[in-house]
């Protein structure tokens, strides 16, 4: 819907609640919300660790509580003077690297204290280790939930304007609500150019205001109560990126500059200022000795915690295999590896005895299928699958034997998803990148949105992930993994 009467527009979004009483309570809500967050996530940290100690036979009296307030509060003080609030636009892997030093520092404040006021003696060192190890992972997985849980009730998001030309503009838009955690949520896209395609596109339904309205008045974005816009400064004409970047002009208070060089962000990146001259630093994490060393150490150590779980969990389910179809328990199949070496990845048994021949009658009968099968090599309604496959897949625990993989050394518990020879053709030039590196039990894209995406998307994160790698990375996608798992997302 293309705007381009001033009138109009404020009307438009007055409805719309972007401004006025309306927007002053989001934003009050929004710089808020995640500060509740992490008050109920130190309240259920010291609960776990106070509650642990006592089964250990530790004495908990009333002074424990006091200072597991102070504690908290002072976290909370070190949040945010960090920038954790109200946390739009940080990206989850940056957020749980800030959490995991900021809980640490403030952590080791309380250490260095009872140290020199000689009050260590006075309580139990479990209990700070206790709130330690569960901050690291309980501060993180509620400010997810909260995050969803705003955005749900809209109480936690930051309206932007779009700025640019055509459809680079629709592209960010996507990105954007692909990406929604970031709590940007596109509101009016700015076109300067209005004959271009993307008003004529039928899946965007914002509004979409011609640029020439925009520099005649230059308060309406502010007047909407937008106080954040994305700039795509690409196509524009060189005087119209200087006006724009005086986002004061229009009332903006934070200008984002996209460039044609999107394609190298991530937590691998950071600015480097030469004086008056902002430069990029690329850092290729995954491609450094000493990073493959501590990647790899974090693979083994998880890997051992998780056997005791992992062994009888393993036990019950191939016993259910075995009860529900004839066949071996696991299965193995070829995929290519670091180097492009082939090897042998293993799997719980999910399909029947004869699988390929029943996949061969099942598309020769059925185009749609056919087609499907083309496109992503997957199959919503797969007729190989088990009873007890079906649950597997669902829950992912089919991959559980890869953790074989993942102590010989082929694979790492994250990383790109394992591919047969048949998919290189899919990956072009990015081949050469995703052979650099270990596959991965679990990645980007089986956490975003898994067999819901296309094939080119999925080659698009796997190459992402490989050129920004980090440990933050790695942490983030295993915590997005047993969200993904419990609620059984893309998976078929």
């Amino acid at each position: 819907m293309e705007l381009t009467n001033k009138k109009l527009i404020e009307e438009k979004f007055s409805r719309a609640n972007c401004n006025g009483t309306a927007g002053m309570l989001r934003r009050g809500f929004t710089r808020v919300w995640l500060f509740f967050s992490d008050l109920a996530a130190l309240a259920l940290t010291c609960s776990l660790s106070l509650f642990i100690a006592r089964l250990m036979g530790r004495t908990i009296d009333s002074k424990y509580y006091l200072v597991m307030a102070v504690l908290s509060g002072l976290l909370i003080g070190i949040y945010a003077v960090t920038r954790l609030y109200p946390g739009i636009g940080l990206a989850p892997p940056n957020e749980i690297r800030k959490l995991t030093r900021a809980t640490s520092g403030g952590m080791s404040l309380v250490a260095i204290y009872l140290f020199v006021f000689q009050e260590g003696l006075a309580y139990s060192r479990l209990v700070f280790l206790l709130f330690w190890f569960f901050a690291l992972f309980v501060v993180p997985i509620t400010r997810l939930g909260f995050r969803k849980l705003g955005l749900f009730l809209k109480t936690w998001y930051e309206p932007v304007a779009i700025i640019g030309k055509g459809e680079e503009i629709n592209y960010l838009r996507n990105h954007l609500e692909r990406n929604r955690l970031f709590g940007y949520v596109p509101t009016i896209l700015v076109d300067f150019d209005p004959g271009g395609s993307i008003n004529n596109a039928s899946d965007i339904l914002l509004p979409i205001m011609d640029g020439e309205l925009l520099m005649k008045h230059k308060s309406l974005l502010k007047g909407m109560g937008i106080r954040t816009a994305f700039i795509l400064v690409n196509n524009l004409p060189k005087t119209l990126q200087e006006l724009i970047l005086y986002e004061e002009i229009f009332g903006i208070n934070n200008a984002i500059i996209i460039s044609e060089l999107s394609h190298i962000g991530g937590s691998a990146i950071m600015p480097y200022d030469l004086q008056g001259v902002l430069g990029l630093e690329v850092q290729r994490n995954l491609f450094m000795r000493r990073y493959r060393i501590m990647k790899r150490l974090l693979n083994i150590a998880i890997t051992m915690v998780s056997l005791p779980f992992v062994v009888p969990l393993s036990a019950l389910l191939a016993l259910a295999i075995r009860l529900d179809s004839d066949g071996p328990v696991f299965y193995s199949q070829e995929r290519l590896g670091n180097g492009g070496k082939p090897f042998q990845v293993w799997k719980f048994r999910t399909m029947i005895k004869g699988a390929d021949e029943v996949l061969a009658e099942y598309l020769s009968h059925n185009h749609e299928m056919r087609a499907e099968w083309k496109k992503t090599h997957k199959l919503k309604d797969d007729p190989r699958v088990t009873q007890v496959g079906k649950f597997l897949r669902k829950t992912s625990l089919d991959e559980l034997p890869q953790l074989w993989n993942v102590l010989k050394g082929e694979m790492s518990l994250v990383g790109p998803r394992p591919i047969v020879e048949d998919e290189i053709k899919h990956y072009g030039d990015s081949y050469r990148t995703y052979t650099k590196v270990k596959p991965g039990m679990t990645g980007l894209w089986q956490v975003s949105g898994r067999n819901d995406t296309s094939y080119d998307y999925r080659v698009s994160l796997d190459e992402y992930y490989v050129r920004h790698w980090s440990i933050w990375l790695d942490l983030y996608i295993l915590l997005r993994t047993v969200y993904v798992v419990i609620h059984r997302r893309g998976a078929y």
